[in-house]
């Protein structure tokens, strides 16, 4: 029993480390075999109930699904070019408003309390100072703070900006590699039908209907949470007026689906912005359009999600830190899938023999 132990944590953990080691050169064709794996079903309805040649189902399918992800790219990246064009026009005023406005409310609110405290320390020569030379010189040092930020706001874009002919040369690898593990997907797999013993086989299957079981119930889940919130925020957005609708509500969509991420990544920094503007009836639109989704997400999220997983919240957050620590974002994103995975060999009876193996004589 220690023996077939130390084995299988031996080979468990050659497995993760060369799985991390190898990670950054494999993620690609990872990518692109899932793609080929969900794209599978549209690939076959085309060649079976239309008689398409495979090939040519393979190249309508993922030229179309491209085209709408490049097409919704490219729209959400237009609304953020209009928005980033219009907020570094107007930041320098709205930073000069937002920075005078603070002075005037700390010298209404602390010139009483100031003055009596330089009248007392006067006679020592320690604060002969102003108020106004104060606040003044924090006036300044607010302003050099303001285009500091928006300095690193501009080197961000173009760090961005730079990034872009790697993920055009990322997305390149994944289209290519779908299309030829598409084509290739049978000879692909049929060596490894030859030489897997049926009985694994057989358990494979399981597995794997399981997890698609699984893993469809979470899309639709997450699906049907993060439209809810899309179609809440963007009718708040409309009757509140504001601006840049769209890329805001794209933003929000993508940041959704980021797990202890979500909308307030957004709203928070927005509704501490228009308060500290004198914006009052926005802020208080703000607050009550952010309240609506998180307590409409949070009466939602339970009754979804809890089927599909079936662990407590904690297990779940430890899962995503771990992930996130490991692997980063990516990690954020396989964390779920490992759980699902082990959810599954859990559900299949698979995990109760692997313990049973291990624990025979």
């Amino acid at each position: 029993m220690i023996l077939r132990s130390l084995l299988l944590i031996s080979g468990l953990t050659a497995a993760a480390v060369l799985f991390l080691l190898v990670w950054n050169y494999l993620h690609p064709f990872l990518s692109a075999y899932i793609c080929a794996a969900l794209l599978r079903p549209f690939v076959l309805l085309l060649s079976q109930r239309l008689h398409l040649p495979h090939v040519l189902s393979i190249l309508l399918v993922l030229s179309i699904f491209t085209l709408l992800a490049l097409s919704t790219f490219a729209l959400v990246l237009a609304e953020l070019v209009k928005g980033f064009q219009h907020y570094s026009t107007d930041l320098p005023a709205q930073a000069a408003a937002l920075s005078t406005f603070l002075m005037n409310q700390i010298r209404e609110w602390g010139e009483p309390l100031f003055l009596r405290l330089q009248a007392s320390l006067e006679h020592s020569g320690i604060m002969t100072s102003s108020i106004d030379e104060y606040l003044q010189a924090a006036q300044t040092q607010a302003g050099q703070i303001s285009m500091d930020l928006l300095k690193g706001v501009f080197e961000a874009v173009q760090h961005l900006a730079g990034m872009l002919p790697t993920s055009a040369a990322y997305i390149g690898i994944v289209v290519i590699g779908t299309f030829f593990f598409s084509k290739d997907w049978e000879t692909i797999h049929r060596p490894l039908h030859s030489v897997i013993p049926p009985i694994i086989q057989e358990r494979a299957l399981q597995l794997r209907a399981e997890m698609e079981r699984t893993f469809k119930g979470l899309i639709r889940a997450q699906c049907k949470l993060v439209s809810i919130s899309t179609f809440i925020i963007g009718t708040g957005l409309y009757l509140l007026d504001a601006p840049h609708l769209l890329a805001i509500t794209a933003a929000a969509c993508l940041l959704d689906f980021i797990p202890y991420v979500g909308t307030g990544v957004i709203f928070i920094p927005w509704m501490l912005f228009q308060f500290f503007s004198g914006d009052f009836p926005m802020t208080i639109g703000l607050a009550v359009l952010y309240a609506i989704v998180v307590l409409t997400r949070q009466m939602l999220e339970p009754k979804l999600m809890a089927d599909q997983f079936g662990v407590p919240p904690i297990i779940l957050l430890l899962t995503f830190a771990g992930g996130f620590k490991l692997l980063g974002v990516y990690g954020i994103m396989l964390s779920p899938i490992l759980l699902m995975v082990i959810q599954t060999l859990k559900k299949t009876g698979a995990l109760k023999e692997l313990l049973h193996f291990i624990t025979s004589k």
